[in-house]
């Protein structure tokens, strides 16, 4: 089984792109947005459509309450 990679602000310019190439080399990816959710679900169904692996979470790494809720949900 293959680690996957988890990137925090991946609706950003430098996260998206991140995400892309993490993507595309075949690595399933985890996306971590607190507020662009429809950029977050367009971006993984994008890779999806494109084979990849990919999902994401509603998670503000500066909350601890969120990040709980983020990976338990």
């Amino acid at each position: 089984m293959q680690p996957t990679v988890l990137i925090s602000g991946a609706t950003g310019g430098i996260g998206e792109a991140c995400v892309r190439a993490f993507a595309s080399a075949g690595h399933p990816v985890l996306l971590l947005t607190h507020s662009q959710a429809e950029k977050a679900e367009s971006l993984v169904r994008e890779i999806r459509q494109n084979g990849g692996n990919a999902d994401w979470r509603a998670c503000d790494l500066s909350d601890a309450a969120s990040v709980a809720t983020g990976f338990t949900s």
